[in-house]
């Protein structure tokens, strides 16, 4: 369930700006594809997520699905997802009820089967017939 909270994000935090998206792709800011260098450490952190809307009853059978991941680059450029928030309608979520608009939360660290990896982003994955979703979100 969403938490009931409103938060103002600092500018150079933020890893997506609003606007609908009906594709998968890397979360833009400004229309340009934004990436965070955390540094060579450990990092653990939040990801605030303002899902505003999102589309799960499109087409013939609705069934769209989003997973908004937190990915690492390696340093031959890889991305591998390191956490991720599943939206979408009960049927195809993991758990087993309707996404619904509101405030979620990403805790993520950017370490994975031991290694660190200094660059994150956020990458948008959909599937469905007509697949929409728009939200902001912002590193904690």
């Amino acid at each position: 369930m969403p938490q009931k909270k409103s938060f103002t994000p600092a500018i150079d935090q933020l890893m997506r700006d609003a606007g609908a998206i009906t594709a998968s792709a890397a979360a833009l800011v400004g229309g340009v594809a934004k990436e965070f260098n955390l540094g060579p450490g450990l990092y653990e952190g939040r990801i605030h997520v303002e899902l505003t809307a999102f589309d799960i009853t499109g087409g013939a059978g609705g069934f769209e699905r989003y997973n908004i991941l937190v990915q690492g680059k390696d340093a031959a450029g890889n991305w591998t997802t390191l956490a991720q928030l599943q939206i979408g309608e009960a049927t195809v979520t993991d758990h087993g009820e309707d996404s619904v608009a509101g405030h979620y939360v990403i805790y993520f660290a950017n370490e994975h089967n031991g290694e660190i990896f200094e660059t994150i982003r956020l990458f948008d994955a959909m599937s469905g017939e007509t697949p929409s979703i728009n939200y902001s979100a912002w590193l904690d």
